[in-house]
């Protein structure tokens, strides 16, 4: 009974030695509980802005590829427009070479 009592007596200082301990790993848990969300919202903030950025370069490179193409665009009526010019004058002659065939059979 001695053993016994002397080591529940044992058992009962490490219980208490271990509820001594509980407030300050309580106050460690919630300043890691803290900084848990402090990391979440930094890394929600982070998200937040690559997806701004990525916004903002694909807009620029939307902007830049509607500049190409109103280029080109502008490149292609000016080669309608010569096209159109030219396929006039072809006319043109090929009328005044008939007309001069005509005249030269008369």
């Amino acid at each position: 009974l001695r053993a016994d009592h002397e080591q529940a007596l044992k058992r009962n200082a490490d219980l208490k030695a271990q509820a001594a301990e509980l407030p300050e790993l309580r106050a460690q848990l919630k300043t890691l509980d803290a900084e848990k969300a402090d990391v979440i919202s930094e890394r929600d903030t982070a998200q937040k802005r690559l997806d701004e950025l990525v916004a903002v370069q694909s807009e620029g490179a939307d902007a830049a590829l509607k500049s190409q193409l109103d280029s080109l665009q502008g490149e292609l009526d000016t080669l309608k427009s010569e096209r159109d010019s030219l396929r006039e004058r072809l006319n043109q002659a090929e009328a005044g070479t008939e007309a001069g065939a005509e005249e030269r059979k008369r």
